[in-house]
């Protein structure tokens, strides 16, 4: 019954929004990474809080995101559905797959994924912050735990955030097991850095070794020895892609 409930992304929502303002509002749960990396574009955090509690400590969102008291009002978690999608054939023994989930901001991905059949026992989830005992702090370029443990990693829309995506790779890759899947999401465009810094008041994603396009996507995986499975390209206008990688090691 509760896999159905979570299932249904309205559902989910309103239970993801009740538990995180239970740990953020009543209980004072949230906790940062508190380690300085160089790995890390330096609005990351910030950026990827505030869609989940509001400290107002950048620019207002051009989306004017709707929040009550702080804490955001949409926890659906629907952008993992285009990862999962990919999977196809590879649901066969769903309960004991091994799952990674990197940045999912907070518990609505994770809940997601246990609506679709997954055991939440097996679903690990890493962040910059926290406020849910279903997310660990921990950074995607220096996360340890028992390599090759890993049958799925789900990197949903984080890469474009790293000051060095090779090194964050290079151990995601060490921490899958051989045959396993590494899916990706990744939102790109060609607008100069000074175009975005007019609008926004600030950079997302890193300026560093900039991905602008599908190509630099696929040279970029090639470079990395991961070779692709399969792409689904969700998204695009003029020069904005949202794209989705089924990757295993090459």
């Amino acid at each position: 019954m509760l896999r159905f409930l979570l299932s249904n992304k309205y559902i989910r929502n309103i239970i993801c929004f009740l538990r995180a303002f239970y740990f953020i509002k009543i209980k004072k749960k949230i906790v940062k990474y508190s380690k300085n990396s160089k790995y890390i574009w330096e609005n990351t955090l910030e950026s990827n809080l505030r869609h989940v509690y509001d400290e107002k400590l950048l620019p207002a969102h051009p989306k004017k995101l709707k929040n009550l008291l702080g804490v955001n009002l949409k926890f659906s978690g629907e952008n993992i559905d285009y990862l999962y999608a990919l999977l196809e054939d590879d649901l066969t023994n769903i309960l004991n797959k091994k799952i990674l989930v990197v940045g999912p901001r907070n518990e609505s991905e994770i809940l997601n994924l246990f609506g679709k059949g997954f055991n939440l026992k097996n679903i690990d989830a890493i962040d910059l912050f926290s406020y849910s005992p279903l997310v660990k702090l921990g950074d995607a370029h220096t996360y340890e735990t028992s390599k090759n443990k890993y049958d799925i990693i789900f990197l949903g829309w984080v890469l474009a955030y790293s000051n060095n995506k090779e090194l964050m790779i290079k151990n995601l890759k060490m921490l899958l097991k051989e045959n396993g899947i590494l899916l990706v999401g990744y939102s790109a465009n060609d607008i100069d850095d000074k175009e975005v810094l007019n609008k926004r008041g600030y950079l997302i994603s890193s300026p560093n070794n900039r991905i602008r396009n599908e190509k630099d996507l696929n040279d970029f995986f090639s470079n990395n020895s991961l070779s692709i499975i399969k792409q689904n390209l969700i998204y695009k206008k003029d020069t904005n892609i949202k794209v989705a990688f089924k990757l295993k090691k090459a």
